[in-house]
C-alpha cells in the first residue's frame, strides 16, 4: 500500500488501514499529553510504541511506495526527476538551459566535469560546485506536504536550483534571472519505491518502520499544536535513480 503525507487527515487515513485498527491513535493520545506534560519524548520512547503497534497488527499489510514531495523552479510538463548525474549529462530542459549559456558536462575520471565555452573548467570555489559534482548527486524531498512553505528550503530554492546558483556565482553569469523567465515554482509530487529510499543527512537506510516512526511524530506534534517545531525529514533515492512526479502544486511564477 501507500500513505499519502499531504495532510494529517491522509496520514491518519492510510495508518488505520495499515494497522486495520484504531489502536494508534490511543498511542498518539498517549503521547500528547506526556509531550505537553514535559515537552520531550526519546526516540526510544517512539520506536518501541511503533514495533508494539506492528507486532500487533492483525494483517499482513505492508508499505511498498511512498510519496515525497521536491521543491524546483522548473517548466510545467516535467514527469520525471533526474539525479544530477543524469540531468547534467543527458537532454532535458535543464541541460538544453545549460548549453544555450555555453555550459556543458561530461564524465572524466570518475567524476562529473563542467566546460564553459567547450573547454573543461577548473572550478575555483571548492567548497559549494566542486563538492556537489564531486558526490551529491541523489533526488532529494520532503515526507510531508503541509509545512513545506515553513521550510528552510523553501527561500532558497525559489530562485532557482542550487546548482545553477553555483554555477551562475563560479562563472559570474546572469543564469539566475533568464532560468526564472522560463520556469515556474513548484512542489512536486513523487512516487517512490520505499526499499530505494535512505535519510538525506546520514545515507542511513530508510524503511517502513522509519515511515512510521516520523509519521507518528508529525502527528503527535499536531495533535499538540506545535507544527511549526516538527522535524523536517529529508530522505533521498540512491545517487543513480529517477522519481516519477504524479502531482505538481503551483508556489509561485
Amino acid at each position: 500500500m501507500i500513505i499519502d503525507t499531504i495532510s494529517s487527515n491522509k496520514i491518519e487515513e492510510g495508518l488505520c488501514k495499515y494497522f486495520g485498527n484504531r489502536e494508534f491513535i490511543i498511542t498518539i493520545k498517549k503521547f500528547k499529553k506526556k509531550y505537553q506534560e514535559q515537552k520531550y519524548i526519546t526516540p526510544n520512547e517512539i520506536r518501541e510504541a511503533v514495533e508494539k503497534l506492528i507486532s500487533n497488527k492483525e494483517n499482513d499489510v505492508s508499505i511498498q511506495e511512498i510519496y515525497m514531495y521536491h521543491l524546483s523552479r522548473t517548466y510545467e510538463k516535467i514527469e520525471c526527476i533526474y539525479p544530477l548525474s543524469k540531468l547534467l549529462t543527458t537532454a532535458n530542459f535543464f541541460s538544453n538551459f545549460l548549453l544555450k549559456n555555453k555550459i556543458t558536462f561530461v564524465f572524466l575520471e570518475q567524476r562529473i566535469n563542467m566546460l564553459y565555452k567547450n573547454e573543461i573548467h577548473k572550478i575555483k570555489n571548492k567548497m559549494l560546485l566542486n563538492v556537489r559534482l564531486k558526490g551529491d548527486h541523489c533526488v532529494n524531498g520532503f515526507l510531508f506536504k503541509f509545512d513545506i512553505k515553513e521550510s528552510s528550503y523553501y527561500i532558497p530554492l525559489r530562485n532557482g536550483p542550487e546548482l545553477l546558483s553555483n554555477i551562475n556565482e563560479e562563472l559570474n553569469l546572469d543564469l539566475m534571472e533568464k532560468y526564472k523567465e522560463k520556469t515556474n515554482y513548484y512542489l512536486l509530487k513523487l512516487r517512490v519505491k520505499m526499499s530505494d529510499l535512505n535519510y538525506y543527512n546520514n545515507r542511513e537506510p530508510f524503511d517502513e518502520k522509519d515511515f512510521i516512526i516520523e509519521c507518528l511524530l508529525k502527528l503527535i506534534y499536531i495533535e499538540s499544536g506545535e507544527i511549526e517545531t516538527s522535524p523536517e525529514p529529508v530522505i533521498c533515492l540512491d545517487d543513480f535513480l529517477c522519481a516519477e512526479v504524479v502531482d505538481r502544486y503551483l508556489l509561485e511564477k
